[in-house]
């Protein structure tokens, strides 16, 4: 059954905070796994980004990776 975009925006801060990590990547078949889903929609991509967002966590869909990382500048550019 697929998870709500609350249930899966708080059990990946759950394992950022788990791990002491600022980001997390995830293939696209252990995001599709995490999330319950067999197809990830645009509407749910958009829900579980504002979930997110209220947990100061941003999210990025890439071709082979999901990004998702703490809203705060956590590797500051040198120079």
């Amino acid at each position: 059954m697929p998870k709500s975009p609350a249930t899966i925006a708080e059990e990946i801060s759950d394992q950022m905070r788990k791990q002491g990590a600022q980001a997390l990547t995830y293939q696209w078949k252990d995001f599709y796994k995490a999330t319950g889903r067999e197809r990830i929609k645009e509407a749910f991509q958009d829900q579980l980004t504002h979930k997110l967002a209220a947990k100061s966590l941003l999210i990025a869909y890439g071709r082979a990776v999901v990004v998702v990382c703490q809203d705060y500048n956590f590797n500051p550019v040198k120079g």
